[in-house]
């Protein structure tokens, strides 16, 4: 039994995989958050030129009453 718990404590396979399972996730969890950040924004430039935005910003940029 001694023998066994010596293999278990001193096997690091197990202990590795959960490593790269956490960074794996965190580096996950920073994409999707940088993902939802730029979807706001792309979304938010997108309903400003369905308004007219644009258009309004180019007549008036060119003097056009």
């Amino acid at each position: 039994m001694a023998k066994l718990l010596e293999s278990f404590r001193a096997d690091e396979l197990g202990t590795t995989s959960i490593e790269y399972a956490l960074m794996a996730s965190l580096i996950a969890m920073a994409i999707f958050g940088t993902i939802g950040a730029l979807g706001t924004t792309v979304f938010d430039v997108f309903a400003y030129i369905q308004a007219g935005g644009v258009e309004a910003a180019t007549v008036a940029a060119a003097g056009s009453n």
